[in-house]
């Protein structure tokens, strides 16, 4: 699970944890991660490995995926997301680029290795879209583009999963607005 620090990614790892999946947690802060990992491991008895990675780093999602390769990951939650508020013309250029960056390329790294190692396998791909990614929002409006993009990749992910007629399941998470750091 990306994003796991905070918000919907926290909720889903106590959530997966709570239906007894050990789990991988990712997100950038790791003295945050290590103290949902103690948590979930003294409440739900799994096992929780978590690892600090800023994947709005271009790259840092390869590397990532590269570190991880060697376990079984039955579920991939991409859901590390950010997103920033204003009118097109009030927006910083370097936060809409970060936004693009893990919304849109971490994502889209992530999800591809992790067909390419699980399309013939009883797996599932969960990427975090949003409410925005079908209805455009004029305060937000790269970050609804983002979203936009991740409910169509998604789409189409599962479109030539069952085309194909492979095992794995991709779903795209579209929730309405929610409470978050952002």
């Amino acid at each position: 699970i990306t994003g796991a620090s905070s918000g919907i990614g926290k909720a889903l790892g106590y959530k997966f944890a709570a239906e007894g999946f050990n789990l991988i947690l990712v997100a950038r802060r790791a003295s945050t991660l290590e103290q949902i990992k103690q948590d979930i491991e003294t409440t739900y008895q799994v096992s929780v490995h978590v690892e600090s990675c800023d994947l709005a780093v271009l790259g840092n999602a390869r590397q990532l995926y590269e570190k991880l390769r060697t376990l079984q990951i039955d579920v991939m939650i991409n859901n590390a997301g950010f997103g920033d508020y204003g009118f097109p013309w009030e927006v910083n250029l370097e936060k809409a680029n970060n936004t693009i960056d893990l919304n849109i390329k971490a994502l889209t790294d992530l999800s591809l290795l992790y067909v390419k190692d699980y399309a013939d396998r009883e797996a599932t791909l969960i990427n975090t879209a949003s409410i925005g990614g079908y209805v455009q929002i004029d305060i937000a409006v790269t970050y609804c583009a983002t979203k936009f993009y991740v409910a169509s990749f998604t789409e189409g992910l599962a479109l030539a999963m069952q085309s194909q007629n492979k095992k794995m399941r991709v779903k795209v998470l579209a929730p309405a607005a929610t409470r978050t750091e952002f």
